[in-house]
């Protein structure tokens, strides 16, 4: 019992073992738009694999975005970097989404063509216990979104 304990530990440090997140999730969504205008109500869907995650992003239209993230890549660059603090405030992404553990960016491609990247981190609540998502969105055009309940 003790050599399999060990081994599995051993896997787990050397990174051998892939992390595999309970899933599917799936949660209302807005795209609230920082320029103004009505939020574009959604409904987000993840569904983990063994290696990967595709984000399924389902509008009121029926249209969908869709797209996949490397569960065990790296947190992304500070590309995004100038739509978290235009969403959250100036220091915002260096403050609390820069080496956020949990960080992902997402190239979503949608019905005609249309595009948007998307980043997500999570954060535990102050009083503890479960934890909340924040993300901003890009779309093609240039309009950012904070994503949102």
């Amino acid at each position: 019992m003790r050599s399999v304990l060990a081994l599995v530990l051993l896997l787990v440090s050397s990174a051998c073992f892939p992390l595999i997140p309970v899933g599917p999730f799936s949660t209302d969504l807005h795209f609230h738009p920082v320029d103004g205008g009505a939020p574009l109500p959604g409904r987000i869907n993840v569904h983990f694999g063994w290696q990967s995650a595709t984000v399924v992003v389902t509008l009121p239209d029926g249209g969908a975005f869709q797209g996949e993230f490397d569960v065990k890549a790296p947190a992304p660059d500070r590309e995004m970097a100038p739509a978290w603090d235009r969403v959250f405030g100036q220091g915002y992404f260096d403050a609390k989404v820069l080496g956020s553990p949990q960080h992902v960016r997402v190239a979503l491609k949608g019905p005609e063509g249309r595009e948007m990247k998307a980043e997500f981190h999570s954060l535990r609540r102050p009083e503890g216990g479960v934890s909340i998502s924040e993300g901003v969105a890009v779309d093609a055009q240039g309009r950012v979104f904070k994503m949102g309940q």
